[in-house]
């Protein structure tokens, strides 16, 4: 049985985000600054080193904290976890949200220093206290999955609201998925719905997914197979393996639309080729109901997908 919401988080590097600091911070922008911006906005990743280099060596926290994701990421210099730590140090010492919560993420992953959960936790909060979406998000995910603590979980939607209520997409997904869940708040799924509806609608394929199948299974809004064939479809073309299952098994089962076995087999394929244990497991079931030249035609389909979406990317 294929779960219904999709319970994924990220942990990433955050930079160039809108982080609301004071206009007089040491992290506050300026127009060299905002040309690095524009330089790694375009890929100009040396435009970019070269302004960002001695607006960090003057302690401008915000291009201490970019440059450390430059080195963290290994864009446009060779990735160094050690050198982006000690970047991203630099910027969170001087009371930088980005900084602290990018410092946070290297505690929290072991990324060019000792995984400390306890201090990535510490500095989380000290830059969700003070308004940083991004920290609110990864603090709730850690308080979600915080064991032994039955009160973690009613803290952690306190923090996915807030970052949501930021238009932060990531928590509006998650906070649809403890709405659903009834984790940390009563089972709500008309507002599970709704969360997901704000992220969906901003482009984010984990929640264009739980929204096709809270349409598809009649969940806090009423059945409309087209409606969940449409999302499905818009997270798969963001090469987002669930939906990409979920439409192999709409097109296998005739959810809405004529059985198509060559259209659900090249979307399991898809899935599949991504580790979606799911669509493995269609797939033996799949491949058994059809010829040869059938699965060599969806075989080719999947490859002239992956070919064109390549191009798009």
């Amino acid at each position: 049985m294929r779960n219904w919401a999709v319970l994924s988080a990220v942990l990433c590097w955050s930079f160039i985000a809108s982080a609301q600091t004071p206009a007089a911070s040491p992290g506050s922008a300026s127009p060299s600054y905002e040309a690095a911006r524009d330089a790694i906005a375009r890929r100009d990743y040396a435009a970019a080193l070269a302004i960002l280099r001695p607006l960090a060596a003057q302690g401008v926290a915000r291009a201490q904290s970019t440059l450390g994701t430059m080195y963290a990421i290994g864009m446009g210099v060779p990735k160094d976890a050690v050198e982006a730590v000690s970047w991203f140090r630099k910027a969170a010492d001087q009371g930088f949200p980005e900084g602290q919560s990018n410092l946070a993420t290297a505690y929290a992953g072991g990324a060019g220093l000792p995984k400390d959960d306890a201090e990535a936790m510490k500095l989380y909060r000290r830059a969700a206290d003070q308004g940083y979406a991004p920290a609110q998000f990864f603090l709730a995910n850690a308080l979600r999955d915080k064991p032994g603590d039955a009160n973690s979980p009613k803290e952690a939607v306190g923090w996915y609201r807030k970052a949501a209520d930021q238009g932060y997409v990531q928590a509006q997904d998650s906070l649809g998925n403890m709405y659903f869940l009834g984790q940390g708040v009563a089972k709500d799924e008309v507002q599970a719905v709704s969360w997901y509806r704000k992220a969906a609608e901003k482009g984010l394929a984990s929640a264009e997914c739980n929204l096709g199948a809270m349409y598809q299974h009649g969940a806090g809004v009423a059945v409309d197979d087209a409606a969940a064939l449409s999302w499905f479809r818009k997270a798969a073309d963001q090469n987002f393996p669930p939906a990409m299952a979920r439409l192999g098994e709409i097109y296998d089962k005739g959810i809405g639309v004529a059985k198509d076995p060559i259209e659900a087999y090249k979307w399991l394929v898809l899935a599949a080729v991504q580790k979606d244990d799911d669509a493995r497991q269609e797939i033996a079931d799949l491949s058994g109901r059809m010829t040869k030249e059938q699965i060599d035609q969806a075989k080719q389909a999947a490859t002239a997908w992956i070919g064109s979406h390549s191009q798009q990317r």
